[in-house]
C-alpha cells in the first residue's frame, strides 16, 4: 500500500504531497492521525511546524519530530521520535522536506500540515487521499480505512 501510494502521488501539487508527507510520517513515526490532523478545518492540529527539526540544511539525513503530548503520555513531558533517510523510494526525510520546501508560509498558521488556502490537514481528507491509489477492487474498503483509524484512536 505504501508503494501504491508513493506512486500515485508522483506530482508536485501541493495537494498530492501533503498526504503523501503526512502518510508518510504516521506510517514511519508510528502516530496516530489525531497527532498529525485537525480534528476539523477550524481547530488546532497537535503537530505544529515548528516540532519538525533536520541534522543538516545542506543534505539532511535526521528528522526530529517533538509531540509536546500523546495519549501515552500520562504526565505531558513529551517525546522527541527520530527518523532517518533511506535511499529506497520511499523516504520519510525526502517527502517531509518535499512538502516543507512547498509549504505555504505567508499568512499561515503554525499547523504543519497545511493546504495553500490556509486549511488544515483533517483526517477524513487523509483518509480519502489513501484510498485514491488503491485498485478499483480495493475502494471498498474506504469504510474499513475509516473505522479502522476510528479503532486506534480509541485504543
Amino acid at each position: 500500500m505504501v508503494t501504491a501510494t508513493h506512486d500515485f502521488q508522483q506530482n508536485n501539487a501541493l495537494g498530492s504531497i501533503l498526504p503523501w508527507a503526512a502518510f508518510c510520517l504516521a506510517f514511519f513515526g508510528f502516530m496516530r492521525s489525531v497527532e498529525l490532523t485537525a480534528s476539523s478545518a477550524g481547530n488546532q492540529a497537535n503537530l505544529q511546524v515548528n516540532n519538525v527539526t533536520v541534522d543538516s540544511r545542506v543534505n539532511p539525513q535526521l528528522l526530529t519530530i517533538h509531540l509536546s503530548h500523546s495519549k501515552t503520555d500520562q504526565f505531558g513531558a513529551g517525546h522527541y521520535i527520530h527518523l532517518g533517510r533511506t535511499s529506497r523510494i520511499v523516504c520519510l526525510v525526502a517527502a517531509m522536506l518535499g512538502y516543507l520546501s512547498r509549504r505555504p508560509t505567508s499568512g499561515t498558521r503554525n499547523i504543519l500540515f497545511i493546504f495553500e488556502n490556509g486549511s488544515p490537514l483533517t483526517r477524513p481528507q487523509l483518509v480519502s487521499h489513501l484510498v485514491r491509489p488503491l485498485p478499483w477492487w480495493a475502494l471498498t474498503l474506504k469504510h474499513s480505512l475509516a473505522a479502522v483509524f476510528e479503532l486506534v484512536q480509541q485504543l
